[in-house]
């Protein structure tokens, strides 16, 4: 897919938590945003597929965690 731009150092907010993220601009369709590897790896994550949550470190270095749906 073809990235249309970057958004570096972005505020936004996952699951009503802040976070800084940098961004690639595609034609996603449906979707708001996807977590890539980069973000992942750089915070720490840690993915529990069975109760569908994210543990990750917010750029206080403090663990949080987001619920998906």
């Amino acid at each position: 897919m073809r990235v249309f731009s970057k958004i570096s150092n972005c505020p936004l907010k996952l699951a009503g938590q802040p976070i800084i993220a940098d961004l690639n601009v595609l034609p996603l369709g449906s979707y708001s945003i996807l977590i890539g590897m980069e973000w992942l790896e750089k915070h720490w994550s840690l993915i529990n597929c069975k109760t569908k949550t994210i543990s990750y470190r917010d750029e206080a270095v403090e663990r949080q965690e987001i619920q998906g749906v």
